[in-house]
């Protein structure tokens, strides 16, 4: 047994030490799936074992993900190799944008939506709408974070708590553009302290409700003062916000919404700075998205906050550039491309970007 265990490749090895054993994809055979049920359905494999757990491993390391037990591990692998097979087959279509290993490649769609995206954002129909007007002068391409007015990118984890990404993004660039100084602001402080404008910390909120809460306090407790950690405590928001050496900085005098259904508002808000953004992530697309101009179907039924940091009309697909707060192992970087100009979702804009923007206007 032991010479025959070190002839073995090492996933084969770990299928004997574990008690599970992977089949090949030519050959028919019982399939692990999640929750320890089997299926007699050979699956079409698209790559080897050896090349799936080379995946894995690399995965592993990525995301420091750890699990507790040996069948937990395998019905985890398994959804990868799935995962990896919708990559591997999407991007033999040679589209716009291809799928690549994102910290969720261990989750199904559906825990993806759950647990990831999972309504962070809400809506209201009470907008304060302003038109900048149309401009046949802007740019042909805007990029906030080339320019070093962007904070890097961050990570809200299973908190969600996206909105307040979002609110401190634009608040964080826009300050920059004005006063050339670019703080890292407290997310945690509105998770925890903005619930009396209408947020729920950990179980979403509204970017607004984010930049109505700023502009009452006078601004926000620096990040490194005031400290992320993926958890609603509103309880410590005011022995933590007393804490704050610095007071708050980067206080705002209001903010506007952009017209909704205007692709060219939006493009005019950007040229004077980044702009929160709401629109549909619970898509597989979002979940294995790595890189190009998303132009697929995407939806426009909105559940993540995000943050627009500029545009591009250059090139055959133009496109809005997006920061995201799911980590820089995710996209692009941390970033992703939507599709601008075309009639997405009926003029709701690709992923639905045009139906709740709005950014925080800065005071003398």
């Amino acid at each position: 047994m032991k010479l025959l265990l070190l002839s073995l490749a090492p996933w084969a090895l770990h299928a004997r030490v574990t008690g599970s054993l992977f089949q090949q994809p030519s050959q028919p055979g019982p399939q692990l799936t999640f929750g320890g049920s089997t299926s007699t359905e050979p699956k079409n494999r698209t790559t080897t074992e050896e090349d799936y757990w080379k995946q894995w491993l690399e995965f592993k390391d990525m995301t420091g993900h750890g699990y507790l037990t040996a069948t937990e591990h395998n019905d985890r692998y398994e959804i990868f190799k799935d995962n990896i097979d919708k990559i591997n087959r999407h991007n033999a279509k040679k589209l716009s944008w291809w799928m690549g290993v994102t910290p969720f490649a261990d989750l199904t769609e559906d825990e993806f939506k759950e647990k990831i995206v999972g309504g962070c954002v809400m809506t209201r129909t009470e907008r304060n709408e302003f038109f900048i007007g149309s401009s046949t002068e802007n740019p042909a391409a805007v990029d906030w974070v080339t320019q070093g007015k962007i904070t890097p990118v961050k990570n809200q984890g299973q908190c969600g708590s996206c909105w307040a990404f979002s609110t401190t993004g634009s608040i964080e660039g826009r300050y920059a553009i004005a006063k050339g100084v670019l703080n890292s602001l407290s997310e945690q402080e509105l998770v925890d302290c903005a619930g009396s404008e209408g947020n729920n910390g950990c179980r979403g909120g509204l970017m607004d409700y984010g930049f109505e809460y700023v502009q009452q306090e006078k601004g926000l407790c620096k990040e490194s003062q005031f400290p992320y950690d993926a958890k609603t405590e509103k309880l410590q928001c005011n022995q933590k916000r007393s804490m704050c050496q610095d007071g708050h900085v980067d206080p705002i005098s209001g903010y506007r919404d952009v017209p909704k259904e205007n692709s060219q508002e939006l493009e005019n808000a950007l040229v004077q700075g980044p702009v929160s953004v709401a629109i549909e992530a619970d898509q597989r697309s979002f979940q294995l998205y790595k890189g190009g101009v998303l132009t697929s179907t995407c939806g426009a039924k909105l559940d993540h906050g995000v943050l627009a940091v500029g545009y591009d009309n250059t090139g055959d697909i133009h496109s809005w550039k997006i920061k995201n707060s799911w980590g820089p192992s995710w996209g692009e970087n941390g970033y992703i491309r939507l599709g601008k100009d075309g009639n997405y979702n009926r003029g709701q804009g690709q992923c639905g970007i045009l139906m709740s923007a709005s950014y925080p206007l800065i005071g003398n």
